[in-house]
């Protein structure tokens, strides 16, 4: 294609395009897609590249999704340990219910 990836203006047209993409995208299933288009047409890539994104983003987005997962639950049990907390059955019930 004859493009420097390294160029200043490649990265100044690369950069903005990118972070609108993935803002746009987050959360959304198969999003990786619709960033990739995004992104192609900005930079004026051939659209047809889409096609080997489509073909490998279900494999990425399980791990990716696993990932997330993991450190989600990472994250609430670190909170825990730091800030002592305990469960419900730990506590006496503060609502009596009839």
């Amino acid at each position: 294609i004859g493009i420097d990836p390294l160029s200043l203006h490649f990265l100044a047209a690369m950069l903005p395009a990118i972070a609108l993409g993935s803002i746009g995208v987050a959360g959304v299933g198969g999003g990786g897609t619709f960033a990739a288009l995004i992104v192609l047409s900005t930079l004026n890539f051939p659209v047809a590249l889409v096609g080997i994104f489509i073909a490998i983003e279900p494999i990425v987005d399980m791990a990716r999704t696993a990932l997330n997962v993991n450190g989600s639950m990472m994250s609430g049990v670190l909170a825990n340990r730091i800030l002592n907390n305990h469960t419900a059955d730990d506590m006496p019930a503060v609502i009596d219910r009839p």
